[in-house]
């Protein structure tokens, strides 16, 4: 698991947060997300490889999930002034 803290600057404040992403496959699982708690917003995600062979009945699956990954990572978060 990796685990990132961004301490708020003095007067502002989190506007929004992207929602969680959680993906749990036989095979693999993502978990992301966003928290904020006492001036500070957290960042945790893990990424579990169950089984590194991957069958091509599985590609679309996998494909969507990673699509599903990639959007998460696209995501922002909004601060305003307080």
């Amino acid at each position: 698991m990796q685990e990132t803290v961004l301490d708020l600057p003095q007067g502002f404040k989190v506007k929004s947060l992207p929602p969680a992403l959680h993906v749990d496959q036989a095979k693999y699982a993502f978990k992301a997300g966003y928290e904020q708690k006492n001036g500070q917003v957290v960042y945790r995600k893990e990424i579990i490889i169950r089984d590194t062979r991957l069958q091509r009945k599985d590609f679309a699956e996998w494909n969507a999930d990673i699509k599903k990954l990639r959007q998460f990572y696209l995501e922002q978060i909004s601060f305003s002034k307080k």
